[in-house]
C-alpha cells in the first residue's frame, strides 16, 4: 500500500495545453449573440416605425377622441408648406422640403405656427363622435421619395348624424423614422 500512495503522490497532473476548442466555442458564442441583437433590433425598428395608413388611423383617432395635442402632433408643418407650394407638380415636393426644413427662418415661423395651432385648436363638441377609417389605400407619389398618398373611407358618426365619405386623401411625408401628415382631405 504504500508503493500505491506514493506513485499516485509522485504522479503530476495531466493538463492539456490545446485551447482551440475555448477559442472556437467564444467565436461561436459571439456569432450568436451578435446576430440575436440584430434580430431584437430589426424587430423593435419595426414596431418603431409606424407606417402611412397607421399615421391616418392615428390621426382618425385623435380627430375621434378630440385630442388637439395628437393631432398637431401627427402634423409636419414642413410638410404641410411644402405640400401648398407644390400641390400642383408634386414631384417637387422633396427639393422644396429640403430647401424650408434648411431654412432657420422659416423653420422658427412654423414652429411658432405650430404653437399657435396648439393653443387655439379645439375640438370639445360635447358630443360623442365615432370616426371608422375602412377601404385604405397607401401609394407612392411619383417623383417623391418622401410623400405618399393615402386614400381611404371615412365613416362619421356624431349622435344623430352619420355619413360616410369615400375618396379622402391624405398626404403623408416621412421624416426621420416616423410618418406625418402633410395634408388632410379631412
Amino acid at each position: 500500500m504504500e508503493n500505491n500512495e506514493e506513485n499516485l503522490g509522485s504522479q503530476e497532473p495531466t493538463t492539456s495545453t490545446n485551447t482551440n476548442p475555448v477559442k472556437k466555442v467564444n467565436t461561436k458564442l459571439i456569432g450568436i449573440i451578435a446576430i440575436a441583437v440584430v434580430i431584437i433590433l430589426a424587430v423593435v425598428l419595426m414596431f418603431m416605425t409606424r407606417g402611412a395608413k397607421a399615421t391616418v388611423k392615428d390621426f382618425a383617432k385623435a380627430m375621434e377622441k378630440g385630442d388637439s395635442n395628437k393631432i398637431i402632433n401627427l402634423m409636419d408643418m414642413t410638410g404641410m408648406a411644402a405640400f401648398e407650394s407644390t400641390k400642383n407638380d408634386l414631384s417637387k415636393f422633396d427639393e422644396i422640403y429640403k430647401e424650408i426644413k434648411e431654412d432657420k427662418e422659416k423653420q422658427n415661423q412654423l414652429k411658432e405656427l405650430k404653437e399657435t395651432y396648439k393653443d387655439q385648436f379645439d375640438l370639445d363638441t360635447g358630443s360623442k363622435m365615432k370616426i371608422s377609417v375602412k377601404d385604405i389605400k397607401e401609394e407612392k407619389v411619383e417623383g417623391s421619395k418622401k410623400l405618399k398618398k393615402v386614400t381611404c373611407t371615412l365613416k362619421v358618426k356624431l349622435d344623430d348624424y352619420e355619413k360616410e365619405t369615400e375618396g379622402i386623401e391624405f398626404y403623408v411625408v416621412k421624416d426621420g423614422l416616423k410618418y406625418y401628415i402633410a395634408s388632410s382631405g379631412i
